[in-house]
């Protein structure tokens, strides 16, 4: 699994892999805010996911042309198909720095997905934090339904000692096999995270949406015991999955981590439409997610 390593200061590094574009490792001066996986793959840790995120339900879904296309299930007790076709894909190196990484793969009709799109993904570090963008470029002949969604997981530590804010207006129910059900407002119930609230006891592997923009921006913020963050993504990532799990396998034993993963459609969105974004024949589907250390 070839590795990129980027690095910037005394204490602000990251670690990318080529394959999945994936962000595997991010310490900000010197705080690790993301640890090594033990098997990255296994996990989707870190991965870039497309052309759909998280789940497709029954891995099916019907196309423009009226075509019903079938996507291998790789999630066999909830028949679903997991996370996307590129989270194994090898992507090549297409421009490098000490603290720049520009990395690429072009999807070409794959079966179950009759389409031509390039799929480019940067990462950029720097001091108080880390950028990343994409630009996805359309090479078929007819408008491309696409999703783009991001798999980064942040350790914890305590969970006792961390809380969570998003800045989401509603939530999805789900059905048993975790497929969206229902978009419910979030006032009143136990998914209102729009002021900080406690980790403690927290069950989440949830789908977020109508988030509040500042200046173009959505900022979520997540505080532990030895940092704070901000996740700031684009009007273009208008969805925003997260899962707690105290089994996250790291390379040193299992910690507590939180998945925090900007997309831009909800989860099934080839068959449910909603925020499916179409890209045009020699257009390009742009955004960018980031993550950085809160001010004091």
């Amino acid at each position: 699994m070839p590795e990129i390593s980027l690095a910037v200061g005394p204490g602000s590094t990251a670690t990318i892999s080529s394959v999945g574009a994936a962000l595997l490792e991010l310490s900000i001066e010197s705080k690790n805010l993301i640890t090594r996986p033990a098997d990255p793959l296994k996990i989707f840790a870190g991965s870039v996911l497309a052309p759909w995120q998280n789940r497709l339900a029954k891995g099916q879904w019907g196309d423009p042309q009226g075509q019903t296309q079938s996507l291998p299930i790789n999630e066999p007790n909830l028949n679903n198909a997991l996370h996307g076709m590129v989270f194994d894909t090898e992507f090549s190196v297409r421009e490098q720095t000490s603290s720049k990484v520009t990395l690429g793969t072009l999807l070409d009709s794959p079966a179950g997905y009759p389409y031509s799109v390039d799929i480019e993904i940067t990462y950029e570090l720097h001091e108080l934090g880390l950028t990343c963008s994409f630009s996805v470029t359309n090479k078929s002949d007819s408008a491309a339904p696409f999703v783009i969604g991001f798999h980064p997981y942040f350790t914890v530590g305590n969970p006792d000692k961390a809380t969570l804010l998003i800045p989401a207006g509603s939530y999805y129910s789900q059905d048993g096999n975790k497929i969206p059900a229902a978009k419910t407002a979030v006032a009143d119930t136990s998914f209102d995270f729009r002021s900080a609230r406690s980790l403690v006891d927290a069950k989440l592997d949830d789908y977020f949406t109508d988030l509040t923009t500042t200046d173009g921006e959505t900022v979520s913020r997540l505080e532990t015991s030895d940092w704070t963050i901000e996740l700031r993504q684009s009007a273009a990532l208008s969805h925003l999955v997260v899962y707690l799990t105290h089994e996250y396998d790291a390379e040193g034993g299992q910690v507590s981590a939180i998945a925090l993963e900007p997309a831009s459609a909800a989860a099934n969105a080839l068959n449910s439409k909603e925020d499916l974004h179409y890209i045009e024949p020699a257009s390009s589907f742009t955004g960018s997610w980031s993550v950085r250390l809160a001010a004091e």
